[in-house]
């Protein structure tokens, strides 16, 4: 694991999140390197909504406010084709996505990568690759 953390508490937090994540999360840091040459930012893990009060998923920086991307198009379909075609889920939902999400005021945020896995121990359609 060599990514950085946005905030220092998020280290601590990284070792509560769900097994499965973790494992995803230092892919995503290995590819992102290798192939784009970005090292990953994690700029959000545990928050009291969503998927991320279960500490099922986390946030990568793409860009900072103001700031010019750091993955280029070509990368995030790299990134985007790679886990959601390697560890598709179940349920419908998209194992990797890249995204604004609104604040709170209803402007958009900068866009980011949102890493996610299913509860429990949900199975993913090829389940020979990882036991999701």
């Amino acid at each position: 694991m060599k990514f950085k953390f946005q905030n220092s508490k998020f280290e601590g937090y990284f070792w509560k999140l769900d097994c499965r994540l973790r494992m995803l999360a230092c892919e995503f840091d290995w590819l992102s390197q290798d192939a784009c040459s970005v090292e990953a930012v994690v700029t959000s893990m545990w928050r009291s909504d969503g998927v991320h009060s279960f500490f099922r998923a986390i946030d990568l920086r793409d860009k900072q406010e103001g700031s010019k991307a750091l993955y280029k198009p070509h990368h995030r379909k790299i990134l985007l084709g790679h886990f959601n075609r390697m560890y598709p889920r179940t349920d419908g939902k998209k194992t990797l996505i890249w995204h604004r999400a609104k604040k709170k005021n209803g402007k958009l945020g900068p866009p980011h990568w949102h890493l996610q896995v299913p509860p429990g121990d949900g199975i993913l359609k090829r389940p020979y690759l990882i036991n999701f």
